[in-house]
C-alpha cells in the first residue's frame, strides 16, 4: 500500500554554484511528484502576470458570440505558463455555466446586459496569476427580413403576393416598410401593399419590391425581388354538362365559362367522351340521346385558347351516368265514379309511357287504399272494405326491367250514404184510446227500417204530420192538440233516417178528431174580503178546452137563496154586513157543458176606513228656518157608517220619532232644530173606526242640499241665459265649485276643471253623466267675462239676498259634490292643491266615479 505523502514539501537544493528552493507537490490523482524550483537564487517559483485582453466584437449585439480575445500572455518568469481560467458575469452575477469558457454564446445574451469577463494566467503547478478583466454592453441586433413574391415570374392574371418572414434576436416587434417600383418607376400610392392585384399588372411588366425591416431601433438590411410579367393564358372558370343525371330523351349541354386576363380573344373546343370512348365529330355543346343509353357515362373535355397561341389547361367537366327512365301512367280513373255501400269500384290506369326501347310491356301493381291506409290490392274494392263517408282511392305504380315508376293516383271518392227504407206507420192515441180529442197526444208508430250501411243499423226517424191535408211546422212523433181542432183530419209522413238522409216516407190512415167537453179547475170569488159597498165578481180558473174559448154560465146564491143574474159579478145591494155568498160555474164551449165548479162561500166583511191623504210641507226646507208639517185629509165615517178617528206619527230615517209637537193637531210639527240635510221625514196619519179597523196613509221628505235657482251666464254653456237649481241633477252626481271671478286661481283651477275632469269624466265615462258647475261669489261680477271667455261649463252667479255659499257651508275654492239625491258628499278643497296636476285632476275624477258607482250608475262608456 502506497504512504500517503503531505501535499507540499519545501526543501533547499544546493549546489556549487547556487542555492534555490526548490517544492514538492504530490499529487494523489495523477499520481505524479511535481517539482518546481524558483529562477533565481533564494527564491520559490512565481504565478504567472495579468494578461492584455479585449471582447470581439467591441461593439457586440444579442445576435453574436461574445468571445475573448488575448492580446498579450500573461508573464511567466518560470516559462511555464499553461494556459487561463475565466470568470463571466452578467449585470454583476456570476455565471458558473461559463466558468472557464472564453466564449459566450449569442442566445444567451440580451440587448442591455452588461457582461464582464476576468481572465488569469495558470502555470503547469497550477498557480493562478492576477486577472485581467474587460466588459461589454450588448447591444441591439438589427431585425432580418426574407422576401419572395409568389409567383415569380407571373401571369396578368395572377396578383403579385408578398411573402415575408422576419426574425429578431431580440424578440423586438419588427415593422416593415414595402415600396414597390413597376418598370422602373416608384409610385409612393403601393407603399405598404402586400399585394399587388392583378388588375394592375400588364403584359411585359417589370415590378421590384425592397423590404426594409425595423425593430423600433434600427433597420436591418433592405431586401429586393423582382418578378417579370408575361402573357397569360385563358382560364375555364366553370365547365359543366347537364342534366345530371340525364335519361333516354335528355340532350345533355355543355357549359362553359372562359376568361382571358389579357383581353386576348379566345377560341373554345370540346370534345364529348361515352364510357371512356371519344365520339367522332361530337365537338359541339350538345349529346343527343341517339349517343347514349341508360347506365353509360358521360362527360366532356374543354380547350381554351388565346389569339397568342396560349392554350389553357384542359379541363374535365363533371361526369354523369345516363340513369333507367321510370315508366309511367298518365292518369288513374274509377269506375263508377261515385257510389254507395252496395257499389263495386273498378281501377283503370291510363297512359302508360316509358322511352327506354327495351321497357315497352306495361306492367301495374293496384292497390286500393281507404281512408288513407292500404286496404285491398287488385282492380276491384267492394263494400266489404269500406263503409259510407270513407275516402278511397286507387293506387298504380308502373314498373319496367329496373323498377317501379312514380305511383300515380286516382281522385279521392268519398263513399255516398245509402238512404234507410220503411214499410209503414200507423197513428195511435198515447194514452191506449180509441177516439181521438184535441187533448189527445197522437203518436206515430213506423216499422219496416232497413239500411245496408253498417253503421246505420239502429232506426231512426223524421215525421211530418198533416192536418186537414195542410203540413204543420210540429216536429216529432208526437202531436198534441195545439195543432188540430174538433173535426180534423190527422195524417202522419214517416221517414226513415240515418242521420244524415231520409228514405222514401211512408203515410200512415188519417185520423178524425172529435170534440172536447169543456172543465174548470175551481172557481174564486174577489175581492177578499169583500165589504158592504164593494161587488163581488167570480173568477174561473183552470179553463180546459183545446177546441174553443172559454165561455161559462153563473149562478149567484146569498145565505142559499138564489140572487142576481147570468153574470161573472154580484152587485153590492144583493147583499150586507155578515152575508154569505157563493156562486156555480159551468163551462160552456157552445157545443157540451162540462161539470159544474162551486165557489167557497165568501162572508161579507166589515168595512176598514178610507186611507188618509198625508202632505209634508214644505218639500224644499231650509235647515234651520223651517219647520216641518203634516196634514192631510180623511172620511169622518168608513163604509159601514162607523166613526173614524186620525192619529199622527213621525218616522226618521225610516225609525220612530216621538219629539215631535202641535200646531194644528197633536204631533203635526217638527221644529227646525231637528232638522237636518240628508234626512228622510215620513209622517204616518193612521185611520181607526170603532171595530178598530185602520187604515194609513203616509208622505215624506228628503232634506237635500238647500235649494237655489241662479242664472246661468256663461254663454257658451249648454244652459246658457237659464235658471239653474241643484234639482235639475237629481239622479247624478253634480260638483259645484265655489270661486272667484276676479280671482286669478279660481279661473285657472275652473279652467283646469274643464279641461282636466270634465273632459275625462266625457270621454271614458260618458254614462255616468257627472256634470260640474261654477257658482260666482258675490261682489265677483267683474270678472265673469273672462271665465266664460275660457270655460264652456255652466257658470251661475251667486245673490247677495241670499248667498248659497253660506247656505251650503261652502267655502271659496271649495268643490261641493253631491249624489244623485242631492245630498252632499264631500267638500273638496282645491285650495290645498294643485287641480291643473294631472295626478290630483285623476284622483279627483276618481273620486266622482266612485261617487256615481255609490249611487248605482252605470257607466255604459267603459264598453263603448
Amino acid at each position: 500500500m502506497m504512504q500517503s505523502l503531505p501535499p507540499r514539501l519545501e526543501f533547499v537544493l544546493q549546489s556549487s554554484a547556487t542555492l534555490r528552493f526548490c517544492c514538492w507537490i504530490w499529487s494523489l490523482a495523477a499520481a505524479v511528484l511535481l517539482v518546481a524550483c524558483n529562477s533565481g537564487p533564494g527564491q520559490l517559483a512565481s504565478p504567472p502576470g495579468a494578461p492584455v485582453i479585449a471582447l470581439l466584437p467591441e461593439v457586440p449585439s444579442s445576435a453574436e458570440n461574445l468571445s475573448v480575445e488575448v492580446r498579450v500572455d500573461s508573464a511567466d518568469f518560470d516559462g511555464d505558463l499553461h494556459g487561463y481560467r475565466y470568470r463571466w458575469s452578467v449585470d454583476g452575477e456570476l455565471r458558473h455555466d461559463l466558468e472557464d469558457s472564453p466564449v459566450v454564446p449569442a442566445p444567451i445574451t440580451t440587448r442591455g446586459e452588461l457582461w464582464q469577463v476576468q481572465v488569469r494566467g495558470e502555470d503547469a503547478l497550477g498557480h493562478v496569476g492576477p486577472p485581467a478583466t474587460a466588459s461589454a454592453m450588448i447591444g441591439n441586433s438589427p431585425p432580418t427580413v426574407e422576401v419572395a413574391v409568389v409567383p415569380n415570374p407571373a401571369a396578368t392574371d395572377a396578383d403579385l403576393v408578398l411573402e415575408m418572414t422576419t426574425a429578431d434576436s431580440d424578440g423586438d416587434v419588427v415593422s416593415l416598410t414595402i415600396s414597390w417600383a413597376r418598370n422602373g418607376t416608384v409610385n409612393s400610392s403601393y407603399d405598404g401593399l402586400s399585394e399587388i392585384p392583378a388588375s394592375y399588372t400588364e403584359e411585359g411588366d417589370e415590378w421590384s419590391v425592397e423590404v426594409v425591416p425595423f425593430d423600433g431601433l434600427d433597420e436591418g438590411q433592405p431586401q429586393i425581388v423582382t418578378v417579370l410579367v408575361g402573357n397569360a393564358a385563358p382560364i375555364v372558370n366553370n365547365f359543366s354538362i347537364g342534366p345530371d343525371p340525364p335519361r333516354e330523351g335528355d340532350t345533355l349541354s355543355a357549359s362553359a365559362t372562359v376568361t382571358d386576363p389579357d383581353g386576348d380573344w379566345v377560341t373554345v373546343s370540346y370534345q364529348w367522351f361515352v364510357d371512356g370512348e371519344a365520339l367522332s365529330g361530337e365537338v359541339s355543346t350538345a349529346l343527343s340521346s341517339e349517343h347514349f343509353d341508360k347506365g353509360q357515362e358521360v362527360w366532356a373535355e374543354v380547350a381554351a385558347t388565346d389569339s397568342q397561341g396560349a392554350q389553357g389547361e384542359l379541363v374535365q367537366s363533371n361526369r354523369v351516368v345516363v340513369e333507367n327512365t321510370p315508366p309511367s301512367v298518365a292518369a288513374v280513373e274509377l269506375s263508377p265514379a261515385s257510389g254507395g255501400e252496395e257499389s263495386t269500384f273498378v281501377c283503370l290506369p291510363l297512359g302508360w309511357l316509358d322511352p327506354d326501347p327495351a321497357d315497352q310491356q306495361p306492367s301495374y301493381a293496384l292497390s286500393w287504399w281507404v281512408n288513407g291506409g292500404q286496404a285491398v290490392a287488385g282492380d276491384t274494392i267492394s263494400g266489404t272494405h269500406f263503409d259510407k263517408h270513407d275516402e278511397l282511392h286507387c293506387r298504380v305504380t308502373p314498373s319496367d326491367s329496373e323498377g317501379a315508376g312514380p305511383t300515380q293516383h286516382s281522385a279521392l271518392v268519398a263513399v255516398d250514404n245509402t238512404p234507410p227504407a220503411a214499410v209503414s206507420v200507423v197513428i195511435v192515441a198515447s194514452d191506449g184510446a180509441t177516439e181521438y180529442f184535441e187533448t189527445t197526444v197522437l203518436t206515430a208508430v213506423p216499422d219496416g227500417y232497413s239500411d245496408p250501411d253498417p253503421a246505420d243499423a239502429i232506426a231512426d226517424w223524421q215525421f211530418q204530420w198533416f192536418v186537414s191535408g195542410q203540413a204543420v211546422s210540429a216536429a216529432g212523433q208526437n202531436l198534441d192538440g195545439t195543432y188540430f181542432d174538433r173535426g180534423q183530419e190527422v195524417v202522419v209522413a214517416a221517414y226513415p233516417f240515418d242521420g244524415e238522409e231520409a228514405g222514401s216516407a211512408v203515410s200512415s190512415s188519417p185520423v178524425l178528431i172529435a170534440n172536447t167537453p169543456p172543465s174548470i179547475a175551481a172557481v174564486q170569488l174577489e175581492p177578499d174580503p169583500a165589504y158592504t159597498h164593494t161587488d163581488v165578481s167570480a173568477v174561473p180558473v183552470g179553463w180546459n178546452d183545446p177546441d174553443d174559448p172559454p165561455g161559462y154560465r153563473f149562478a149567484w146564491t146569498v145565505g142559499g137563496v138564489a140572487v142576481g143574474g147570468d153574470s161573472a159579478v154580484l152587485e153590492s145591494h144583493h147583499f150586507s154586513l155578515g152575508a154569505s155568498v157563493q156562486v156555480t160555474v159551468t163551462p160552456d164551449d157552445g157545443i157540451a157543458l162540462g161539470l159544474p165548479r162551486t165557489s167557497t162561500p165568501l162572508v161579507i166583511s166589515d168595512a176598514p176606513p178610507a186611507q188618509p191623504v198625508v202632505q209634508i210641507q214644505p218639500q224644499e226646507v231650509s235647515v234651520g228656518l223651517d219647520d216641518l208639517l203634516c196634514s192631510y185629509s180623511a172620511a169622518t165615517l168608513d163604509p159601514d157608517g162607523h166613526s173614524v178617528s186620525h192619529s199622527i206619527a213621525w218616522l226618521l230615517d225610516g225609525n220612530p220619532f216621538s219629539a215631535s209637537s202641535t200646531n194644528l193637531e197633536p204631533d203635526d210639527t217638527i221644529a227646525s232644530v231637528h232638522l237636518g240635510i240628508g234626512q228622510e221625514w215620513t209622517c204616518q196619519v193612521t185611520a181607526s173606526d170603532t171595530q178598530q179597523l185602520t187604515a194609513i196613509g203616509q208622505d215624506a221628505v228628503v232634506i237635500r242640499a238647500p235649494w237655489f235657482s241662479l242664472t246661468d251666464v256663461n254663454g257658451s254653456s249648454v244652459s246658457a241665459g237659464q235658471q239653474v237649481t241643484p234639482r235639475d241633477y237629481l239622479g247624478q252626481v253634480s260638483a259645484w265649485y265655489f270661486g272667484d271671478a276676479s280671482a286669478t286661481a279660481s279661473v285657472q283651477e275652473f279652467d283646469c276643471l274643464e279641461d282636466q275632469v270634465q273632459a275625462e269624466l266625457d270621454l271614458q265615462h260618458a254614462g255616468l253623466g257627472v256634470q260640474i258647475l261654477g257658482i260666482n261669489a258675490v261682489g265677483a261680477e267683474s270678472g265673469n267675462p273672462l271665465i266664460t271667455g275660457l270655460v264652456d261649463l255652466p257658470w251661475l252667479q251667486d245673490l247677495i239676498t241670499a248667498p248659497v255659499v253660506d247656505a251650503w257651508g261652502a267655502a271659496l275654492r271649495q268643490l261641493v259634490i253631491l249624489d244623485g239625491d242631492n245630498l252632499p258628499v264631500q267638500h273638496y278643497d282645491l285650495a290645498s292643491l294643485d287641480i291643473c296636476d294631472a295626478v290630483e285632476a285623476a284622483e279627483l275624477v276618481s273620486l266622482l266615479v266612485d261617487a256615481s258607482s255609490a249611487v248605482g250608475d252605470d257607466d255604459d262608456s267603459a264598453s263603448q
